[in-house]
């Protein structure tokens, strides 16, 4: 199935204007893939059109980017699709349907819920496509309503032309790029009827950039050095909605309503990162980017219990049982777009320590009368039969190992006033998107260990920074590939490293 359309879809073909000059592209079909199997259609949401903004790419839908799709489970034909932002020009992806039973006018419908970087939930009937209902998920200006159709209303404020091309022109557009919801998926509860979702709210100021479309003919996106090249033709600076002092919430939603049941808020306001979880017993669980993990009341959002982890609780959080033993895992220290975007806005202090996965257990009930109590961080009620949380001042220390870093063996390839320097490059530059870890230490050593330098400095000078991709000078770059190097052990030395991929053909990294 192609979401990209080409001639052989003329009515999704026809709805990217300047087909004719600026082929379909993007719309990528991206996050969880969702089966129903009476229905025997396979769910999944899509991303932005390329370019991302309508002032480069021409008018029209775009179909069938920002959407939710679903298709046959036999012949992967189109069986129905939802456009959560027709037209788009900031980057409003659609993530993972989730499929619920839900009461609309006095029937149980089989329905989807559709959450997605606008600042919006939709319902649809997951059969037909049709639309049910909306409700408004975080703050967002540039969705005004929906029709009765289903169809998104969008802000003319909000929409560039292709005058404001390299104009200069500043678009307050809410939310930033990185979303009301991002990979922080959602939980529902059939006791409770709510769906749960850690919302961020935010702004961005926007401009529409220039971009070379060449890199867009047939035959050059598989040219090396040419496929990697962002083509996005938009830039943002995230910042705090006026007038809030907060990004994050953790929200329970009526979806057939589409009120807020209640709403939660860590200390600060800091962005939620985690998918939600929520459990038989009455409690959900959710994370935010200032190492918080915590459980609420399902029903009414009271905090419960709440510990801080390693790094930004980015992991989805899962429960199991193990020997009659319930357990709850989560990962933190992933530092995703959304805690390096929206992190500084509640002045977090993001962890530069390595991902960790913790677990917390039930006690066990075979040897509960031996347990000490500091060791307890989910009892049993007092009814035996739901799970209630103690304080968080009897949860239990998570126990973690560090490795200390360690030099890597080979001559000094670069000095260390060139790595300082690539190391303010990389946090103007590429922070927004890049975690830091993932260009250090073992990830670094274990991508690029034992071989030349030159596809690094090829990757990193055709991807960086997002919103013009190459546009630094090439000593710069040089810089940032000093800089990972110093993160991953790697010794400095007298003499820089040199610029170019053809001159660093013949510079290999040790082991």
């Amino acid at each position: 199935t192609r979401t990209a359309p080409t001639r052989d879809d003329p009515k999704a073909y026809a709805s990217w204007e300047k087909h004719d000059t600026i082929r379909p592209a993007g719309a990528a079909p991206w996050n969880s893939i969702t089966y129903d199997p009476e229905l025997k259609l396979v769910y999944f949401g899509t991303g932005q059109p390329t370019p991302w903004t309508s002032a480069i790419r021409g008018k029209g839908d775009a179909l069938y980017s920002d959407s939710a799709l679903a298709l046959d489970a036999n012949t992967g034909k189109i069986r129905w699709y939802f456009q959560m932002a027709p037209g788009d020009n900031w980057d409003r992806a659609v993530f993972e349907p989730m499929l619920v039973d839900l009461p609309f006018k006095g029937k149980v419908r089989k329905t989807a819920i559709l959450t997605s970087k606008v600042g919006w939930g939709v319902v649809v009937d997951r059969a037909t496509g049709e639309y049910l209902s909306s409700f408004k998920t975080a703050y967002d200006n540039m969705i005004l309503g929906w029709t009765d159709k289903g169809k998104a209303i969008v802000n003319p404020a909000t929409v560039p032309s292709p005058e404001d091309v390299g104009s200069g022109k500043v678009f307050e557009v809410c939310p930033h790029f990185h979303g009301a919801r991002n990979l922080q998926a959602g939980s529902f509860s059939k006791k409770t009827g709510y769906y749960y979702l850690g919302v961020n709210n935010s702004c961005m100021d926007a401009r529409v950039v220039p971009i070379d479309l060449r890199n867009m003919e047939p035959g050059m996106m598989g040219r090396p050095g040419r496929d990697k090249r962002a083509l996005t033709g938009v830039i943002g600076t995230p910042k705090l909605v006026p007038g809030m002092d907060y990004v994050g919430e953790f929200v329970a939603f009526d979806p057939v309503t589409g009120k807020r049941a209640w709403a939660y808020r860590v200390p600060g306001g800091a962005a939620m990162t985690a998918p939600a979880l929520a459990t038989e017993g009455d409690i959900v669980f959710g994370g935010s980017v200032d190492r918080r993990f915590f459980a609420l009341n399902a029903k009414d959002g009271t905090l419960l219990w709440q510990t801080r982890l390693s790094g930004d609780v980015s992991g989805s959080p899962i429960t199991f049982e193990v020997g009659g033993r319930q357990f709850v895992a989560v990962a933190a220290g992933g530092k995703p777009s959304v805690s390096t975007s929206f992190g500084p806005l509640t002045n977090v202090d993001l962890s530069n320590g390595s991902g960790t996965i913790t677990v917390f257990a039930l006690p066990d009930p075979r040897d509960s009368a031996s347990r000490p109590p500091a060791a307890k961080v989910i009892k049993q009620s007092s009814d035996g039969t739901r799970n209630a949380i103690v304080p968080a001042a009897d949860a239990p220390q998570a126990a973690t190992t560090t490795t200390p870093m360690k030099s890597v063996g080979g001559p000094a390839l670069y000095t260390a006033a060139q790595a300082a320097a690539g190391a303010r490059l990389f946090a103007t530059s590429c922070a927004s998107c890049h975690s830091r870890e993932d260009h250090s230490g073992a990830n670094f050593r274990a991508k690029w260990a034992g071989g030349p330098i030159s596809p690094l400095y090829d990757l990193v000078s055709t991807t960086m920074p997002l919103d013009a991709p190459g546009s630094l000078a090439k000593g710069d770059y040089a810089a940032i590939l000093a800089f990972m190097m110093s993160e991953s052990g790697y010794p400095a030395g007298n003499t820089p490293l040199p610029s170019g991929a053809d001159t660093l053909a013949n510079v290999k990294l040790m082991k």
